[in-house]
């Protein structure tokens, strides 16, 4: 049976025991490392200066009091301190007992105004706020009620300018502030860097207070949290914001974690540290504590940056800048070319007629006074794999989907509970609820062209067939033999009459009968040079023969869905699209094809079980490749005798063949002997017609060739 990811947080208190599955329980010495930084003037967290292997079971809240730097374990109630000068220094390092013993740790501040420790501890029960002094004696218990009920507060932070706290409600995507005694300040409240940088859900445990400014070090102070896309369930950079202005908190410093400053991105805690003009970064993943510099500026960088493609494939940029007088110019790249540079009052630009594929943009700004700021980048997908459309599921937990062409609708089924939802293609309006045939879960629904009906597969082997209402036809029966558990989605082609279900253990895909009979079977591609995993979708993206399958697909290393590969006749084809950063999810459940989507081209919809949200992305191949003409595959031109020799010479004498789908002269989705009969009718037997485009122009069929190069079309 098909489970929840579980990375998934389906409520607020499990959360500590899911941190404690993944975490590394190890304990190990501490490793000095030289100093990976060049000069002084580093850019925020762009290295690290020192890093050190972290002795206890589990690196989560921590605080700089003085010299000292203190982090405490998650659950085991206990904390270590190390010398905030020098982290690697030797020397034995013995726990301590934390105010309360065992207990779910998840924050830590130093209140520079009274000198003492605050504590914040999740419980069955709530959030507690545990004043200590410096030797983690306790002195007060404050019980914390958050503005949004069910949150789940998470990372500790005193702010000096406000005599206030601040700290993440996780669940909620929310930053709060409140007082040493509980209050909390509803007109304080930010909304995660994340919700708009990443489409919500944050994904970083900790955070902290850095000085806005250092020649004045104590009037003012800004947070740095961490965020990341949803997909990968892990931080991708920590970002600055300004709490005084909470309609538009980002700063436009940050920094990425990646093998440059040795942080992976599961980062559970931050901490500042004025002695070094430094921050501590804890992550659990490789269980180590990294300190990267942390300068201050007290002028802001890009804000707000959206990466948009065109329908005519132009990459459309926007960004805001906080003070338009502070800058002197603005670089952009792509893929880590320069493309231009603009002046500050410029605030959009268009890069025309993109390559289709995944990109990424940089901006980066200088200051009158020579700074050169952190650069911002965003990422796209141009062409094949664009996203059209997306909508939450009005359901919860959205695995399964199908078109059904004879009435224009998106089916979407829960994986649980027997619920499902139909949508008009365009995704707009609210969703029409029906229920599936199964009362517990179902990893599967298919249309069927053919009889206008449905079958349903609940992940176990079980098939039941429908009306479109989800009324049941017949009797249940049983796929057999039964494939490796859990299995995914279903499609049918009408193209062979049957249907193709996915294992996703087994890593296999299968073709069956509505009988339940499984007739033929098939590998999942690799990705990347390793075998592919986590597929638990895929759609029949034509209903001819031969069957062009789409199919949802990752590293098996890798945790995550990351791609649609397309398969001919179960076989690889090569060509594929990525899904991240078009859709937010890496847990990809359900696809399904359709001939004519929201634009009336072909497109499919890609369902995100760990976002919970339908995408629409679209299948046109026109920018892949060169232009072309049908037939001519030596590329001169012309079609003639020489085409059809030079395509047997590919075919069976290791020519070359740059423009596949000038060779595929019949557009059947594959080159072979019959396009060589095609092209020699074409000229002898009376101009039987060549498929499209006989001109320079694009494919406009959906399969998997594509044209790399055809110089004649410039």
């Amino acid at each position: 049976m098909l489970r929840p990811s579980p990375l998934t947080l389906p409520s607020c208190r499990p959360l500590a025991a899911m941190l404690i599955v993944i975490a590394l329980v190890v304990g190990s010495s501490a490793i000095v490392r030289a100093d990976s930084c060049a000069g002084p003037n580093e850019e925020t967290g762009s290295c690290s200066l020192s890093l050190r292997d972290y002795p206890g079971e589990y690196p989560y809240a921590m605080t700089v009091a003085g010299t000292t730097l203190y982090v405490a374990d998650l659950l085991t109630g206990l904390y270590y301190t190390f010398d905030a000068t020098d982290i690697t220094a030797p020397g034995a390092l013995v726990p301590q007992a934390g105010p309360i013993g065992p207990a779910t740790y998840t924050g830590l501040a130093h209140n520079t105004s009274d000198g003492q420790l605050y504590w914040l501890v999740e419980g069955n029960l709530g959030a507690t706020l545990v004043k200590s002094n410096l030797d983690g004696m306790v002195d007060t218990l404050t019980a914390l009620t958050p503005p949004t009920a069910g949150g789940f507060l998470s990372g500790l932070a005193y702010a000096p300018d406000t005599n206030s706290f601040w700290t993440f409600d996780i669940l909620n995507d929310q930053l709060l502030s409140f007082s040493a005694d509980g209050t909390f300040d509803p007109a304080a409240t930010l909304a995660s860097p994340g919700t708009s940088a990443f489409g919500g859900a944050s994904y970083g445990l900790g955070l902290t207070m850095v000085p806005a400014d250092n020649l004045i070090p104590t009037e003012d102070f800004d947070l740095h949290v961490a965020v990341g896309f949803p997909s990968d369930l892990r931080a991708q950079r920590v970002e600055r914001l300004d709490p005084d202005s909470p309609a538009s908190p980002a700063f436009g410093i940050s920094y990425d974690l990646d093998s440059s400053n040795d942080l992976t991105g599961w980062i559970t805690g931050l901490a500042y540290n004025p002695a070094n003009n430094s921050q501590f970064v804890a992550d659990a993943d490789l269980m180590r504590i990294v300190e990267v510099p942390s300068p201050t500026l007290a002028v802001g960088s890009v804000t707000d940056l959206v990466c948009l493609a065109q329908p005519n494939d132009d990459v459309v940029l926007t960004w805001s800048l906080p003070s338009l007088s502070t800058y002197t110019s603005v670089a952009i790249t792509r893929d880590g070319e320069p493309l231009t540079n603009t002046t500050p009052s410029t605030l959009t630009f268009t890069d025309p007629d993109v390559a289709a594929g995944a990109h990424r943009y940089g901006i980066r700004v200088f200051t009158s006074g020579g700074a050169e700021l952190p650069e911002r980048t965003c990422d796209v997908i141009v062409g094949f794999g664009r996203l059209l459309n997306a909508r939450t599921h009005d359901g919860s937990g959205a695995f399964a989907a199908t078109v059904i062409e004879s009435t224009g609708q998106v089916l979407v089924a829960d994986l649980a509970g027997g619920a499902a939802h139909l949508y008009p293609k365009t995704l707009s309006g609210a969703g029409v609820a029906l229920s599936s045939p199964f009362a517990g879960q179902t990893s599967g629904v298919a249309w069927n062209a053919t009889d206008d009906t449905l079958l349903w597969h609940d992940g176990a082997g079980q098939l039941q067939k429908t009306d479109l209402l989800g009324n049941a036809i017949g009797t249940a029966t049983t796929l057999f033999p039964l494939p490796a558990e859990p299995t995914g989605d279903i499609s049918y082609s009408a193209g062979t009459g049957s249907y193709y279900g996915i294992s996703i253990s087994g890593t296999e895909y299968f073709e069956f009968l509505e009988t339940g009979e499984i007739i033929a079977t098939c590998a999942f591609p690799a990705v990347d040079g390793e075998a592919g995993g986590f597929g638990q979708g895929i759609a029949v993206a034509t209903n001819t023969t031969p069957v062009i399958l789409d199919a949802p697909i990752g590293r098996a290393s890798g945790g995550k869905t990351d791609r649609v590969s397309r398969l001919i006749d179960c076989v690889d084809s090569g060509l594929f699209y990525e899904t991240v950063p078009t859709t937010l999810s890496g847990a990809i459940a359900g696809i399904a094809w359709t001939p004519a989507g929201s634009n009336g081209f072909a497109s499919e919809y890609l369902i995100g079980y760990d976002t919970n949200t339908i995408y629409e992305v679209s299948l046109d191949l026109s920018s892949v490749g060169d232009d072309f003409q049908r037939g001519d595959t030596d590329g001169d031109g012309s079609r003639n005798l020489g085409d059809a020799v030079w395509l047997l010479l590919y075919l069976f004498n290791g020519g070359e063949l740059s423009c596949l789908d000038a060779g595929d002269a019949n557009d059947d989705g594959t080159v072979n002997t019959a396009d060589v009969i095609t092209i020699l009718n074409f000229l002898f037997q009376g101009g039987i017609p060549i498929a499209e485009p006989l001109e320079c122009g694009s494919d406009p069929s959906i399969d998997a060739q594509v044209c790399d190069t055809y110089e004649f079309c410039g």
